[in-house]
């Protein structure tokens, strides 16, 4: 359940990053954004890095920060991860020195394989970690959390944003290759109130979380464009084109839409096609409730119906 939740409310605050990326409420000249300085973003870029265990035995873990900001004309990046929590934790240091550990080398290579672009060069690499507005004001309060606080300061840029607020920086560590940015910053990206849900699920979601997104993802497109009496998708579709950003496996996917086919959110077409009709949105708010309830490791009988799962819990 824990992991459903955290997955919620980093997805919350990543959306809403997100739009300091493109503009308030969407891209125009003079807007200010990530974009308008000529910065590019990668989600979910993954990277491999060393790692020592306690034998000594050299291994290689691989990290994932929730953005890549390139900016091509200054040979530089923003590696940027965005914290949805209400404290600033010890992880949250070592996952940043992790971040610090992925070389110029490394990020060259991502961006040409992501871009097909040939002969990217990285002179700078500036990890950066976003907090909320609250999360900092309370941390100045608590003398051990400010020392956390104060070490991220030191050695990374720190940012704010709160909705229908701003994206402002904490302080200006290592932006100095960057001065219009770094003054765009001091006077903040202006941010709404409801970002547009540009991600449904995180890099590395749980099975609950999957469904969610999923279910957030068709509900969204029922409201989308012209009107539609009914959705068609597959596990594949999902996996290799929707959710691409997100290293939840095929098989996941599968495993979330028959638990949709099972409590009669979908009817299954042909071809592995899932079939979402007006219904969907109807019972739509029963949803989240039988998700929070529903014990992953507990096999629910396909002939159920929702009154008697409801009953059992």
């Amino acid at each position: 359940m824990g992991d459903f939740e955290h997955e919620e409310t980093e997805l919350e605050w990543i959306n809403l990053f997100y739009s300091s990326i493109t503009g308030y409420p969407t891209f125009k000249k003079n807007s200010s954004c990530f974009r308008e300085f000529g910065y590019r973003a990668f989600i979910f870029p993954k990277f491999k890095i060393p790692y020592l265990e306690n034998n000594n035995n050299q291994k290689e873990i691989e990290i994932t920060p929730d953005f890549l900001l390139w900016k091509e004309k200054k040979e530089s990046v923003l590696v940027v991860e965005v914290k949805g929590g209400n404290s600033i934790e010890e992880n949250d240091i070592k996952q940043i020195n992790n971040y610090k550990q992925i070389s110029n080398e490394q990020i060259e290579i991502y961006i040409n394989n992501a871009t097909d672009q040939k002969n990217v060069k990285i002179r700078f690499a500036i990890t950066c970690i976003v907090y909320k507005n609250k999360t900092i004001e309370k941390c100045l309060n608590s003398t051990s959390c400010k020392k956390r606080l104060d070490i991220l300061s030191k050695n990374n840029v720190v940012l704010m944003q709160n909705h229908n607020e701003w994206l402002k920086l904490f302080n200006s560590y290592g932006l100095d290759f960057d001065k219009n940015l770094t003054d765009a910053l001091i006077e903040g990206f202006k941010l709404p109130l409801n970002p547009k849900t540009e991600f449904y699920m995180t890099d590395k979601p749980c099975i609950k979380g999957i469904i969610w997104g999923i279910s957030n993802y068709i509900f969204d497109n029922f409201f989308e464009g012209e009107q539609i009496n009914e959705i068609s998708v597959s596990p594949s579709t999902f996996r290799n084109k929707i959710f691409d950003y997100s290293m939840a496996k095929l098989n996941d996917f599968k495993i979330a839409l028959e638990f949709l086919l099972k409590y009669n959110f979908c009817k299954r077409g042909s071809n592995y096609q899932f079939i979402f009709d007006q219904t969907f949105l109807k019972k739509y708010n029963q949803l989240r409730e039988i998700i929070i309830s529903y014990d992953c490791s507990y096999k629910i009988d396909p002939q159920e119906s929702l009154s008697e799962y409801f009953k059992k819990k």
